[in-house]
């Protein structure tokens, strides 16, 4: 038995499937991600709710907004070995970062139908999840001034065309290795193009995600404790 560095449990996600996927397929699938996940590697995995789409691309996304709930932790979408896949893709995770936002794997349905390899396939899917649910792999030693409580941030601003919007995204160190984090995303257009209201909007929204990165980093100790150094 070989742990990660800090598994994680999944008790409510959602597995979402093409209806021309065979059951028998992805549910002996399934039970092997969740078997090889727990032994293996110490996450634990509940069973998924699972739930089909359609033959649309525009399928998944309606099946998406239907099931998608604050409370899920995580998404997997079985991509068919169609086409139309790219589109699901596409949809799917736009959805679940700008909409929806909650952590998603996506799988392709080739994936699951190899008979060879396929443990190793599977440790990969398992370690993906874990990963992008903070769960870090590994660590590595960084210089001296980590010794002290050390937050690092980073900070990006961008525009969408397609939508005309801007986006701000935050994201803060949790841990002396940088391994964990918490961030955020969010909208800042004001109406009417108002430039100083886009900036009113803008600060209002970085210090709320600077006081929760705070609070976020003194929950991870035994005892709360602000960091001493901030790297932006």
């Amino acid at each position: 038995r070989s742990t990660v560095v800090c598994p994680r449990h999944f008790s409510n996600w959602l597995f979402v499937y093409p209806e021309s996927a065979v059951i028998d397929v992805w549910a002996m699938w399934l039970r092997s991600l969740r078997d090889l996940a727990t032994v293996a590697y110490g996450v634990e995995m509940a069973q998924p709710r699972c739930v089909s789409y359609g033959f649309q691309s525009s399928d998944v996304e309606e099946v998406l907004r239907q099931n998608v709930e604050p409370e899920t932790q995580l998404v997997m979408v079985l991509l068919s070995s169609d086409p139309s896949s790219d589109e699901v893709y596409r949809r799917a995770k736009r959805l679940l970062c700008l909409d929806l936002p909650c952590v998603s794997q996506m799988v392709r349905e080739e994936t699951i139908q190899q008979k060879e390899g396929i443990a190793g396939l599977i440790s990969r899917v398992v370690l993906q999840m874990n990963a992008k649910f903070c769960g870090p792999l590994w660590t590595i030693p960084l210089g001296p001034i980590f010794r002290e409580a050390t937050m690092v941030v980073g900070i990006e601003a961008t525009f969408i065309p397609e939508t005309s919007t801007h986006w701000f995204t935050f994201c803060a160190s949790l841990d002396p290795s940088c391994a964990g984090h918490w961030s955020r995303s969010f909208k800042f257009d004001a109406p009417s193009g108002n430039p100083h209201r886009q900036q009113v909007l803008l600060f209002t929204n970085l210090q709320a995600c600077v006081k929760q990165a705070l609070e976020a980093f003194s929950e991870q100790e035994e005892l709360p404790v602000l960091p001493s150094n901030i790297i932006v």
